[in-house]
């Protein structure tokens, strides 16, 4: 749950710069603009996640790289969520991932759905 009242996501990408930012920005449009939510975002290389992490504590973990499931079991271990960021970049696969953001969203911020 967020600690300070907004929601904290963090999109990883291999150089932190082309795919990052584009699920970055269709989750602004989407979640952001047209929904109301109060989230913040954050961006790095996939390289740099741990640090990243533990530096701002996000809600909400989203890469486009492959990561080692290692890493997801800690990060569920932590009260993290993660999900994969390809689909918001094929389109195939996002309703269920934006349905389970927004049921979060929802929780975190005591919205009804």
């Amino acid at each position: 749950m967020p600690k300070s009242g907004k929601a904290i996501i963090l999109v990883s990408c291999g150089t932190s710069i082309a795919t990052s930012t584009m699920v970055e920005e269709i989750l602004r449009e989407d979640l952001v603009r047209q929904k109301k939510y109060n989230i913040e975002f954050h961006s790095c290389k996939t390289s740099e996640l741990f640090a990243k992490i533990d530096m701002i504590t996000p809600d909400v973990v989203i890469t486009t790289a492959t990561v080692p499931k290692e890493w997801i079991s800690t990060w569920k271990e932590q009260g993290l969520h993660y999900f994969k960021g390809t689909p918001f970049l094929t389109g195939v696969g996002v309703e269920p991932i934006m349905e389970e953001l927004i049921r979060l969203l929802n929780e975190w911020q005591g919205k009804k759905a």
